[in-house]
């Protein structure tokens, strides 16, 4: 007696898995591309704020922050974000913030999930 198969069922098996991969691939290089943005603009505004924010070699808090807000509202690459929250601190010649984002994606929606990053910027006084 001879049995007949079809391969039918392990093709579909195969260009499922294939999917599969494909579509975890893709969103792994999604997160990690908006992972680099989301520090990409937090280091941008941060020295943005923190060129127009220093006195005399030491950044006032309030000129900072409200100079991180300018950037976030006007820069493109700012305004790809959903800010969820951002913190600043001052600390002599050191200025830091850490920014909290939804990213856009290339489709034009917010990925799930919040990423968080930070930087740092130091005045320095040359005489």
């Amino acid at each position: 007696m001879k049995e007949r198969g079809s391969l039918a069922i392990l093709i579909a098996g195969y260009l499922g898995l294939l999917l599969t991969l494909f579509l975890g691939g893709f969103a792994v290089a999604i997160g990690l591309v908006a992972q680099n943005r989301i520090q990409g603009v937090t280091d941008s505004a941060l020295l943005y704020a923190h060129d127009r924010a220093v006195t005399k070699g030491i950044p006032n808090l309030e000129k900072l922050e409200t100079a991180i807000d300018t950037f976030l509202n006007n820069a493109p690459s700012g305004q790809q974000l959903e800010v969820i929250s951002l913190a600043t601190e001052v600390n002599g010649v050191k200025s830091s913030l850490t920014l909290c984002a939804k990213h856009l994606d290339p489709i034009g929606r917010h990925l799930p999930g919040m990423i968080c990053k930070s930087a740092n910027a130091e005045s320095f006084l040359v005489d």
